[in-house]
């Protein structure tokens, strides 16, 4: 799971969408083969890779605040107003 987000993540700071799309791909490969056809078991992992991501990315923001010299409030509340405006987009394609 972490050699996945961490592929995604590295291609998306090197802003190489083709990679993005390679590692995603291959991340679905995975589970689909691992959950062998079954559709409940695929759903299942890939939302407990979601939270898995989620996780990794909360920590990795957390760690930050220090860094940048911030309590975790200021940044969690740093970050709101970045995903409640226009600072975030989807980069993915559906």
């Amino acid at each position: 799971m972490f050699r996945g987000h961490f592929g995604i993540v590295t291609a998306l700071v090197d802003h190489d969408d083709a990679a993005a799309h390679r590692q995603v791909a291959a991340v679905i490969g995975d589970q689909v083969e691992a959950s062998g056809g079954d559709v409940t078991e695929f759903a299942t992992r890939m939302g407990k890779l979601v939270e898995g991501g989620a996780r990794v990315t909360y920590h990795l923001v957390m760690s930050l605040a220090p860094r940048l010299d911030m309590t975790e409030a200021e940044l969690v509340e740093t970050i709101a107003a970045i995903y409640n405006g226009d600072g975030v987009k989807d980069v993915m394609p559906e």
